[in-house]
């Protein structure tokens, strides 16, 4: 991404989210932030290295990749709607808030990764896990 100050190494995802109930669904998602406080977002990221070594998961907020000028985006998906959305794996926090990258895209390789989403349905708030997956960070 290039940046008036200089250019700046984004490591992303895209995500496809599908409404498969009978209601609309909706949540918070929020671009990546450059000072302060962080957004509040309803979107949440699990990385490990692929494998089994780790025996931990890093994890951390999920943001669109690029600043934007507004924290708020409410996100509405109708029944049997999708979307897709890229997301920040290697975003460091803001000035004032650091935060350790879920991914270094300095260190390729295989990681496992799998996504948590709060949303509200139906008068409800629910949340959902996605499985796991494999991902290929290259140089």
């Amino acid at each position: 991404m290039n940046l008036a100050w200089g250019r700046l190494p984004v490591l992303s995802l895209p995500v496809t989210i599908k409404n498969s109930s009978a209601h609309d669904i909706r949540w918070d998602l929020a671009h990546e932030w450059y000072g302060g406080i962080w957004p509040p977002t309803d979107l949440y990221v699990a990385v490990r290295p692929a494998g089994g070594g780790a025996k931990f998961w890093s994890n951390g907020p999920g943001y669109l990749v690029g600043e934007k000028a507004s924290a708020d985006n409410l996100v509405t998906l109708k029944p049997g709607e999708t979307r897709n959305f890229d997301i920040r794996l290697n975003w460091r926090g803001t000035g004032s808030v650091p935060f350790e990258p879920l991914i270094d895209e300095s260190k390729p390789g295989r990681y496992s990764i799998k996504f948590l989403l709060f949303f509200k349905a139906d008068g409800s708030e629910e949340y959902l896990e996605s499985q796991a997956a494999e991902i290929e960070v290259e140089n």
